[in-house]
Parts: C-alpha cells; structure tokens; sequence
C-alpha cells in the first residue's frame, strides 16, 4: 500500500456527510471508481445527510438538467417565431409603403387582387385601418411572444438561482457544461429578442411560480430551497 493511500485509509473514518460526498462526486466526475472506504467507514449518524446530498445530486443531473434543456429549447422556438413574424410584419409595412406608388386608377384592381389572401392588408389609401388586416394580425401574436420572453426569462432565472442554493447547500457546482452553455445560450437569444421586442429584463421575486416549479423538481423531502 503507498503512503499516500495509507494516509486517505487513515483520514476516511474522520470524513464528514458532505466531504464524503464531494470525494465520491469528484470521482465519479473524473471517470474513477471512488473508494469503497468512503461509504464503507461512513458512521450511521452521517448516512441521511449523505443521502440527502446523493438524492439532491440525482435530481438535479435527472430532472433539473432536462428541464434546463427542455427550457433552452423553448427559448431557441420562441426566437424562429418571433423572427419569423417579424419579417412577416416588415413584408406589411412595405406593402403599405409601396401601395403610396398605386395610382387611384389602379387601387380597385390592387383590391381585388388582394381579397383572397387570409388577412387583408393595409393600404396607403385607407382612411382606418380595417379590423382583422395582416398587420393587426402580426402585432397581436408579437405581444404573446413579449409575454412568452417574459416567462422563459424567468424560467432561466430560476434554473440558475435552484442551482446556485444546491452549490450553496453542499460546496460544488451541478451544472455541466452542457447545461451551463444551455443556459447561456438562452439568456443570450432572450436579451435579444428583449432588444428587438422592448421587452424589460423581468426580476425574479422570491415565490415566484417559475421558482417554485424549478425547486419542486427536487424530492421535497430532500429539499427545502428558498423555503428554509
């Protein structure tokens, strides 16, 4: 047996819940076989603390991961939407702009053209705008897209913030790389979509139902986040 090893034989019976944990995560993390001595030396009045940090460790690579992704992937639909009505409602605004060309000899003809698209559009020559136009159409669905950012950046918020109480709770940082560049991804589409929409940057309130959500994906019994 090396010194070395000798020394860990010695020092694993003296070992907290939590520095238990933290030697068999590192381990794991690292590809290795962690030392059967650190579970087997564990006194029995540590095991539910260390189970508490197993059971939070499980269910945030198992539940909170995926609905980190999942969330991420909302984000990145809610950009093609909302890109996609933005153009749409650019196309209006030009066809309102090129209707100024049409003489009032011709506006009859451009109407009838026009009749049997879905939604009419506004023309240049249109005292009002007409209920139910193209344009209309556009800005309603742009508005459920603010409030979609709205909610998604609150959802990534919370993510964060449940994952910051867990590195809080026991020392070490869950997210992985994947998750952590999952979340930067999306904070970064949604500032965009902020910019372009006039959306404000929503704070997250404690209680907050996106919050509570995040936190209830963790056993309850193993977790009290935010509620301790």
């Amino acid at each position: 047996m090396s010194n070395l090893a000798s020394r860990l034989e010695r020092l694993t019976p003296a070992l907290s819940a939590r520095e238990r944990f933290l030697l068999e995560f590192q381990a794991l993390g690292e590809g290795r076989t962690p030392d059967p001595g650190i579970r087997s030396t564990m006194p029995p009045n540590q095991r539910q603390e260390f189970n508490h940090y197993l059971g939070l460790k499980n269910d945030a690579y198992g539940r909170l991961g995926p609905y980190a992704i999942v969330t991420a992937t909302l984000v990145e639909k809610l950009f093609f939407k909302a890109t996609g009505f933005l153009i749409a409602g650019q196309f209006a605004i030009d066809i309102l702009d090129l209707s100024e060309l049409i003489p009032a000899s011709k506006r009859r003809k451009a109407e009838a053209i026009l009749e049997t698209d879905l939604f009419p559009l506004d023309l240049a020559w249109h005292e009002e705008r007409q209920p139910g136009t193209f344009m209309t159409h556009v800005e309603e669905v742009l508005e459920v897209v603010r409030r979609d950012i709205r909610d998604r950046w609150l959802d990534v918020l919370a993510i964060e913030q449940v994952y910051d109480e867990i590195a809080e709770d026991f020392g070490s940082d869950l997210k992985d790389d994947v998750i952590r560049d999952q979340l930067a991804g999306a904070k970064k589409t949604l500032a965009a979509l902020a910019e372009w929409l006039s959306v404000e940057e929503p704070t997250l309130e404690p209680g907050h139902p996106a919050l509570l959500s995040a936190q209830e994906l963790l056993a309850e019994e193993r977790w009290q986040g935010g509620r301790r």
